[in-house]
């Protein structure tokens, strides 16, 4: 039986890191084939006791795999059956050992190992072996750092830390050869105003099956994050990052921006190539804009729509207003109910115990702003609705309350518009009533709104 002879050189690999190469083993016969791949031969030359701290020499650093993940450091035989004109891939991992003395007298050492490959097929028909000579080498240079991929950040504010700036990243360039990463943080474009310096160190592996850093596969495909915390609301802020190894960092990463988590980035900033200096990361306090779309509701808790759909919190700090669009569905008209004469067909009510925090503009006034498209509102029985000193018999069609003012002067407005073809009727019957409800026993009064159809869009403060 003849043998046939190849030879696989690894690439040199810094002290500490891993790499591998994969293997294909394709069954091109007519019959199923078993595979037996096996190691042996892994010796280890040019190194004595001295040049190791600790004195002991590794006796293997050459190991073939099923995967990347390599389990046992002892695993030196693999079988496979594949059917016909099926793959399979076995890895080939260059572990270079990281106990060593880094100076200019020492030996790197030369790595080496023999697999073999024997081949027999459901006949036992026996084919001629694989022997493939494997060699690596450790070194000392630790190789530039290549550019960092899908570096983008997040701002968001947080009323225990202020704004805060997440950071993500990933490598996306196997062997790329880190042992940390550098994030610096700017107040200005031309990177001349330092926020912070942060260092991101790569915690070293505790298991002994893999390098010292990273995954046999570098550290591609490695997401990473960091925050930075208790930073200004309005002020510019500009961010880049860099690889770091023992003697040198690499290519700066400028961030771009986002104000949502995990967004859909493009090939620009998935590459890393976002150009200087990239996005302003600077937080600015927004507009919360929401879509009610419905048929019927009873009672809707507008508190509790707006509850849910900040992450199920009373905190808006982050948000200066909100809009919130009413429509129906499948172009019906929508109806909004009144269950009784203590509730409005819409209910912004704070539940007790619970405290609604805001945000304002530059006027210090948080924006509660109401627009109704094809809506139909009905506050709760009565034929039409008559004002006495006991107050109104008819119910409201607006049950609102007046959010007491935060820091002395913050305060809400709200503000409705509807179209002419939605309609606000205060008891079965129309006509003319308070249409908006002050709860808490609120000294301010309510503001009349037309009862029946309005012909004409209207826009009111109703706290102005």
């Amino acid at each position: 039986m003849s043998l046939y002879y190849t030879g696989i050189l690894l690439n040199k690999v810094p002290a500490g890191f891993g790499f591998y190469t994969g293997f294909v083993l394709t069954n091109g016969g007519n019959f199923p084939v078993e595979y037996e791949v096996s190691i042996s031969r892994t010796d280890l030359t040019g190194i004595s006791s001295a040049d190791v701290i600790g004195g002991e020499v590794p006796n293997k650093t050459i190991f073939i795999s099923d995967s990347l993940e390599n389990k046992y450091a002892d695993e030196d035989f693999i079988k496979k059956t594949l059917n016909q004109n099926d793959s399979e891939t076995f890895y080939i991992l260059h572990r270079p050992f990281s106990n060593y003395e880094d100076t200019a007298t020492k030996h790197t050492g030369y790595e080496s190992g023999i697999i073999t490959i024997k081949t027999k097929s459901i006949l036992n028909t026996l084919d001629n072996d694989i022997i493939i000579a494997v060699s690596g080498q450790r070194i000392f240079t630790q190789p530039t750092p290549k550019t960092i991929g899908k570096f983008y950040a997040v701002t968001d504010y947080q009323p225990d830390s202020k704004v805060n700036i997440q950071y993500n990243w990933s490598v996306i360039d196997s062997e790329n050869y880190l042992t940390g990463f550098r994030i610096e943080t700017y107040k200005d474009a031309s990177f001349t105003t330092l926020q912070s310096e942060d260092e991101y160190i790569i915690p070293k592996n505790s298991n002994v099956n893999d390098p010292l850093y990273g995954t046999y596969n570098s550290f591609s495909g490695q997401n990473y994050t960091y925050t930075l915390k208790n930073l200004e609301v309005s002020q510019n802020y500009f961010a880049r990052i860099s690889g770091l190894n023992a003697n040198n960092s690499g290519a700066k990463t400028f961030a771009t921006g986002f104000i949502i988590y995990n967004p859909v980035l493009d090939s620009t900033a998935y590459s890393g190539l976002t150009p200087s200096p990239g996005t302003n990361l600077k937080f600015e306090y927004r507009i919360l804009n929401l879509n009610k779309i419905s048929e019927n509701e009873t009672d809707f808790d507008l508190m509790n729509f707006l509850y849910e759909n900040n992450n199920n919190s009373y905190d808006f700090t982050k948000y200066s207003g909100a809009i919130v669009n009413f429509f129906p569905k499948n172009n019906l008209q929508a109806r909004y109910l009144a269950s009784d004469t203590t509730k409005g067909a819409i209910n912004f009510i704070v539940p007790n115990g619970k405290n609604f925090s805001f945000s304002t503009d530059a006027t210090n006034i948080f924006k509660m702003q109401l627009e109704f498209e094809n809506v139909s509102l009905r506050g709760f029985g009565g034929v039409g609705a008559t004002v006495d000193a006991s107050g109104q018999n008819g119910g409201c069609v607006f049950n609102l309350a007046k959010i007491p003012s935060q820091d002395g002067e913050k305060k809400i407005n709200y503000h409705i518009y509807k179209d002419n073809d939605s309609s606000f009727l205060v008891g079965v019957g129309g006509g003319k009533s308070y249409a908006v409800q002050l709860t808490n026993n609120q000294s301010i009064p309510a503001i009349q709104i037309q009862g029946g159809k309005i012909d004409y869009v209207e826009e009111r403060d109703i706290f102005g």
